[in-house]
């Protein structure tokens, strides 16, 4: 895979930490989850798309 399929470790742990100490100041809450999801799969099957 790509480069742009690599995860951001620093990124991940700093996510981690705010996580921990209970800040969640920059996440917002899912209204619809199940169109949140297919719009996931369908950016997936759509990046799969142009490997």
């Amino acid at each position: 895979m790509g480069d742009e399929f690599e995860i951001d470790l620093e990124l991940c742990l700093q996510t981690l930490a705010k996580l921990k100490q209970g800040d969640f100041s920059n996440f917002t809450e899912i209204e619809n989850i199940e169109s949140h999801i297919q719009n996931l799969k369908n950016a997936i099957s759509h990046e799969l798309s142009h490997l």
